[in-house]
């Protein structure tokens, strides 16, 4: 059976306890006044996309703080810096002398599909607006060290989340690690809900670099879209108490956040020309027990659902799966021809509005208002042309046992 890895569509990354964690995270900034003339070993900002087995379906986008207080993109040709396929990225972020003197950098991850563009910005604030438009989905920022010439600072701080809710979690506990911090630095945890952004926590360090609180505190807290949190040693912050834009921290040394939606992903699907194989997939932000998968292909220019128009009931951990084989629909193995492969995510009890086994649909209905998220992807192209002799039904696991 062939298998690939395929672009994730959704942005909601980050799933906790025993979903995966999609997150980036920095290996190395390079020191104040790096060395312009060996910019291969000085001038390189690389770090680790965490908790993705599809590296192919993001890119960095890095973006530095100049000297002169402006925010400049930095990118390879006209792409963002792309993943390899062991999730370590890199990218040479010293163009000109200038830059060597950078004041902070910032890594946000973004689709495969996003087109850097040659815009600055004033501000982090408006950096990271343009970013959140173009679908970040997670960043995480750096201030530098400023040592002498030609002598390598200290390691910079770095924060990152290692647990976080999932939607419409009624506490919401929030969990996370800094590195390279000083006795007493605190994190201040913000959320984004009902259009505004809020504090909600100020915790100290302890003394093993860890740090956790609760965000949900009323209101609609439980379904916020966004958390933030900041690394910082100055006066605490003040809360933006809905004010649509992040609280202002004094001495901030790293911060990260994450956007969070109800969302799906297909995980692999099988190549074109195999006569049996599997789709699978991974439910993104929600709990497994309160949502159904519905995977669908596209066969012939029309899509259907698979099994016919029945749900499919995720794992436990929010995986799915359905085994794709040949026979189905008589004569028409599917797994062989499908140009397109999908997936579909309801409420339980909520069938799609849309039955694309009694329709002919060429472009999948993302109208349907049963349908509270959709993914889709093309499989690889068939390479060698393959018999298919046996004919076994379909079959998709039944209701886990409680």
């Amino acid at each position: 059976m062939k298998r690939m890895i395929l672009m994730f569509l959704m942005a909601t990354v980050v799933c906790p306890a025993a979903m995966a964690q999609v997150s980036i995270q920095f290996e190395n900034v390079p020191r104040y006044w790096c060395d312009w003339d060996n910019c291969d070993n000085e001038c390189m900002v690389s770090g680790w996309l965490v908790g993705s087995d599809n590296p192919a379906g993001y890119v960095i986008g890095i973006l530095i703080e100049g000297d002169d207080y402006v925010i400049y993109p930095k990118f390879l040709g006209t792409r963002w810096t792309s993943i390899g396929a062991t999730n370590y990225w890199s990218q040479n972020v010293v163009d000109n002398s200038a830059d060597r003197k950078f004041r902070s950098a910032k890594a946000y991850l973004l689709p495969a599909t996003v087109v850097p563009t040659l815009a600055t910005y004033l501000s982090w604030q408006e950096a990271d607006a343009a970013m959140k438009s173009a679908g970040s989905m997670a960043d995480v920022s750096a201030v530098r060290a400023q040592g002498d010439p030609g002598v390598r600072g200290p390691k910079v701080p770095t924060l990152k989340f290692t647990f976080l809710p999932l939607l419409g979690d009624t506490v919401g506990h929030v969990v996370g690690t800094a590195t390279e911090y000083a006795a007493g630095d605190k994190v201040c945890v913000t959320i984004y809900a009902a259009g505004g952004w809020y504090l909600k926590a100020i915790e100290v360090v302890d003394g093993q670099g860890n740090w956790s609180c609760d965000t949900v505190q009323g209101g609609d807290d439980k379904n916020a879209t966004e958390i933030w949190a900041c690394l910082y040693s100055g006066a605490d912050p003040i809360d933006p108490a809905g004010s649509p834009f992040l609280p202002t921290v004094e001495d901030c040394k790293a911060t990260v956040s994450v956007t969070r939606h109800a969302g799906i992903e297909l995980t692999s699907v099988p190549a074109q020309g195999t006569p049996d194989g599997k789709v699978t997939g991974r439910l993104l932000w929600v709990d497994p027990d309160s949502y159904w998968a519905w995977p669908c292909a596209k066969v012939a220019g029309r899509w259907v659902y698979l099994p016919d128009y029945t749900p499919t009931y995720p794992a436990a951990n929010g995986t799915f799966q359905v085994d794709v084989v040949c026979g189905l629909f008589g004569d028409s193995p599917l797994a062989r021809y499908a140009t397109d492969f999908g997936a579909a995510l309801t409420v339980v009890g909520e069938w799609p509005q849309f039955n694309l086994n009694v329709g002919l649909y060429d472009q999948l209905p993302l109208a349907d208002d049963k349908v509270t998220a959709w993914a889709s992807v093309v499989p690889a192209p068939e390479e060698v042309p393959k018999l298919c002799s046996m004919s076994v039904p379909w079959f998709v696991d039944g209701p886990r046992k409680k």
